[in-house]
């Protein structure tokens, strides 16, 4: 009798062995991170300390600038008073699906998906309706200046640039008479309207200008939608509200301790005694 062997193959492996596709390139780039966990665990933990790193870093030139800079330090402590003073019922933010977008980016993107967010918070707009940015937060001076703190775009798709405008409730116009006689007038606006349900802030206001480094005032118009000219008087607020009369007075002494510094080099002083001709007792050359 004569055995014949006949090798038998299983359809499933037949059918894994010969297709698959993009499936299975799936199959084998999952198989892969399972594999190498570790090494995708390691690049997070360095990506949280490099992050880490880079705020401390910040941290400490933000430190160092306030305390260098008293001008910086006064935007600085407005700003906070904005946060600390800020409605939270006017801050709202929603998890925004379109963030799906980031799955591809494996683990990063992953990690970032619940920080993407949709704003809904209170909305500021102009007299004409234009939207202006989000509201971030506000304080009254004790001037009776409302600083009010809000955004318009984002960096990296999360961090918030705040901006600070400053809307001060009576403002002063300068005007001449006929003999060239200076008058101040003192004209009371509404500078803002606030929606008691949802924060909206509605500012009397035609446009948004900046001024200074860090500052940002706004053209106002009357009741009556007229334009207030506030050329004259916007750079006096300016350095009333900010602390700008420190830089100015700054600038000011260099330029005297310049002067002085050229008056009492010696050399300098010999130079220009040169250019000086000499004159008899008379007065005649």
């Amino acid at each position: 009798m004569i055995l014949m062997a006949v090798q038998v193959i299983p359809q499933e492996e037949l059918a894994v062995s010969s297709g698959g596709g993009m499936f299975a390139g799936m199959g084998d780039f999952v198989g892969w991170l399972v594999n190498y966990w570790w090494a995708w665990l390691l690049l997070l933990v360095l990506i949280i300390l490099v992050g880490v790193l880079y705020y401390m870093y910040k941290l400490l030139e933000d430190e160092r600038r306030q305390r260098d800079d008293v001008v910086y330090l006064r935007y600085r402590n407005l700003m906070k008073s904005c946060e600390d003073n800020a409605k939270s019922s006017w801050l709202r933010e929603y998890w925004n699906p379109m963030s799906l977008f980031l799955l591809p980016l494996v683990v990063i993107g992953w990690i970032l998906i619940p920080f993407i967010k949709k704003e809904a918070s209170a909305r500021i707009r102009n007299i004409d309706g234009d939207f202006v940015g989000w509201y971030m937060g506000h304080t009254f001076c004790d001037d009776g200046v409302y600083a009010l703190m809000y955004y318009t775009k984002k960096s990296w798709f999360f961090f918030k640039i705040p901006k600070i405008i400053l809307l001060p409730s009576m403002v002063s116009v300068s005007t001449f008479d006929e003999s060239g006689k200076e008058h101040i007038k003192y004209i009371d606006v509404e500078p803002y309207r606030i929606n008691s349900y949802n924060g909206d802030h509605d500012l009397n206001i035609k446009d948004v200008l900046k001024r200074g480094q860090y500052y940002y005032f706004p053209v106002f118009v009357t009741k009556d939608h007229k334009p207030i000219n506030l050329s004259a008087t916007m750079v006096n607020d300016l350095q009333k509200y900010t602390g700008y009369e420190i830089i100015e007075n700054l600038v000011s002494d260099y330029s005297k301790s310049m002067r002085s510094a050229v008056q009492i080099n010696a050399d300098v002083r010999k130079e220009q005694l040169k250019d000086e001709k000499p004159k008899d007792a008379d007065g005649d050359e």
